[in-house]
């Protein structure tokens, strides 16, 4: 993602934006705590701060959850942004002028062309608004809307409208305002025929969509006139600002709480979703239909640790609930699903019972494991052993995706209890169907990592050779790449150790590469938060010491694989007397480390 930028601009941007103040800027509240600021994490729930913000280094480390690295990483968690739009976001703050071939939209449409579409949707929805809430034709949505219980405050906030059904209403009106045609088509506003451009939407109640950044980029629209042989709902069609499976209807509002919840409650459609949000269930959000798809799980994994599916009680709904959770576990959310009462959807519970029983409801939300359980027990008739089969092989390929082995298997024996059977059994078919399934595995076993000291001494000369210009030419000379096998920082020391040979050293983040995966910038947050040297002679000291531990480490590993290829049977007499030689240089280097001056 970052090839789409430059390092130059990049390093402004960060440069451009300081972290603690970016941090105040997005509602995190810190305190200042000795050399670095403080915090209650945002991206979990805590009652003791563990979110930790260096100034000098520009880096966050929560020691709770894990999370951490620079500003764009942070904005990027705190807002539910990709890369690239974090990158945007920070350079609008600045002030920063991103050259158009250094962003993702040059590959597509252009900016200018994208900021051409959502002008036009935001002026339709602002005409759509007017119509329902001032003309008389909008009577019938406005009597739709009295009947569903959802008055003028809602209607405004949501900026609910009604598109009129003669055909040429919007467009007419879009040429008074001076818009153009061409945006208004591209958009999916309008059709062209033969006979010109005429309105997509007629005679219905318009149902605002918009992205994470509250920008509206289409429409859902619910006919009005039982009668019309029409689909009841239709969506824009997919445009260069619009596109279905990748939105989530109600994110720009609920993300927030999503963040401090790490729960997130998914209903079906749009009007339970207001419905949820307007009852104070903030973390209420939508997929644009039943069918939730792999994008909308991981935009929501970027908010949620935690999944809650609240879809009809028919069985259409129960399908829907179990087949969007197979989704939602792939990304590693963990699931819930909620029992409604029979013939009621979220609007209808809330309206007839209020929100607070609908909290009770999510409070009790099952497993979806024992969620399925207790719909298949009400379907099959668990004394015919056949359907134990089928149970099992209907399990089977969720199960798979729970990574926690623990958690699965709490989930069997529950399943197991509510069904009614033997969970040996269960498990037994379980790995025989994986088995089946399973494809061999031609990845090479991981390497031994470091030991733990041997992994401290490395993390303090990468938190050396970001931060201290002497010390990064010092590494540069002594260090050998072989001395860090097994340290997963490996690839990014000797990118900051190469660049100080070079004579272009800098400083923090600028100094690492800038394609770092997300768990690389979780660990070198890590490094970066750590106490650096009291002052030039302690740096010189202590980049000795660990210099020492390190090549001796790397010693040791040496003879134990030498051992240890020495036992291997049916060695030839060749081999063994190689590998007895190579044991001798070993010691013989072991030695040598042992009388110089730094070893300890």
């Amino acid at each position: 993602m970052n090839d789409f930028f430059g390092k130059e601009i990049l390093d402004r941007v960060r440069m451009a934006n300081d972290l603690v103040e970016v941090v105040q800027w997005l509602g995190v509240p810190l305190k200042r705590a000795g050399a670095s600021h403080k915090a209650l994490c945002p991206f979990h729930k805590e009652k003791t701060p563990s979110f930790h913000v260096n100034l000098r280094t520009q880096s966050f480390k929560c020691f709770g959850c894990g999370q951490g690295g620079d500003v764009f990483k942070f904005l990027m968690l705190r807002e539910g942004l990709d890369f690239s739009a974090a990158v945007r976001r920070l350079a609008e703050r600045a002030g920063i002028a991103l050259p158009e071939n250094a962003t993702p939209g040059a590959r597509g449409p252009t900016r200018e062309r994208r900021e051409r579409l959502y002008d036009a949707l935001a002026k339709a929805r602002d005409w759509y608004h007017l119509l329902l809430m001032r003309d008389r034709r909008a009577e019938t949505a406005r009597r739709y809307l009295r009947e569903r219980e959802f008055g003028g405050a809602i209607a405004k906030e949501y900026r609910l409208g009604f598109s009129p059904a003669g055909g040429d209403g919007l467009v007419a009106w879009a040429k008074t305002q001076g818009i153009e045609l061409a945006a208004l088509e591209e958009a999916g506003l309008a059709l062209r025929s033969r006979s010109g451009l005429s309105d997509r939407f007629r005679g219905r109640l318009m149902i605002p969509i918009s992205d994470d950044f509250g920008r509206v980029v289409g429409f859902t629209a619910r006919l009005l006139d039982p009668g019309a042989k029409e689909a009841k709902y239709i969506n824009s069609p997919e445009t260069p600002v619009f596109h279905k499976g990748r939105l989530l209807f109600g994110l720009d509002r609920a993300k927030r709480v999503l963040q401090e919840r790490r729960t997130a409650l998914l209903c079906e459609g749009q009007l339970d979703c207001i419905r949820c949000q307007s009852a104070g269930l903030g973390w209420a959000v939508a997929p644009q239909g039943t069918a939730l798809t792999e994008d909308q799980a991981r935009i929501l994994r970027r908010y949620a640790d935690e999944a809650v599916l609240c879809f009809d009680a028919d069985s259409a709904g129960q399908e829907a609930t179990w087949r969007n959770a197979g989704v939602l576990l792939a990304t590693g959310l963990s699931v819930k699903a909620v029992t409604l009462p029979a013939g009621e959807d979220p609007d209808s519970l809330i309206r007839k019972r209020g929100g607070a029983t609908m909290e009770k409801l999510l409070a009790a939300a099952a497993d979806v494991f024992e969620h399925r359980a207790l719909a298949l027990r009400e379907k099959l008739d668990m004394r015919v052993p056949r359907n134990h089969q089928r149970v099992v092989e209907d399990f089977t390929p969720l199960l798979a995706l729970v990574e926690s082995e623990p958690a699965r298997l709490r989930a069997v024996a529950n399943v197991c209890e509510i069904l009614g059977i033997p969970t040996e059994a269960f498990l037994a078919e379980y790995a025989r169907l994986r088995r089946r399934t399973a494809r061999p595995s031609a990845a090479p076993a991981a390497e031994a990592p470091l030991s733990p000291e041997a992994f401290r001494c490395a993390d303090y000369l990468l938190r050396i050779a970001l931060t201290e210009a002497p010390g990064a030419r010092m590494l540069a000379a002594h260090l050998r790449p072989e001395w860090l096998e097994g340290y997963p920082l490996a690839a990014v020391l000797a990118h900051v150790l190469s660049a100080a040979k070079k004579g272009e050293w800098q400083e923090g983040w600028s100094g690492a590469p800038p394609d770092l995966d997300d768990e690389a910038r979780a660990m070198l947050a890590s490094v970066l938060m750590q106490a650096g040297p009291s002052n030039r002679k302690a740096l010189v000291a202590d980049l000795q010491d660990n210099l020492h531990h390190l090549e001796r480490q790397h010693l040791f590993r040496q003879r134990d694989q030498i051992l240890s290829r020495l036992k291997a049977p049916s060695l030839s007499p060749a081999a063994q007397q190689e590998l007895q030689a190579r044991i001798l240089d070993v010691k013989k280097a072991m030695q040598r480390l042992a009388k110089s001056p730094n070893s300890g």
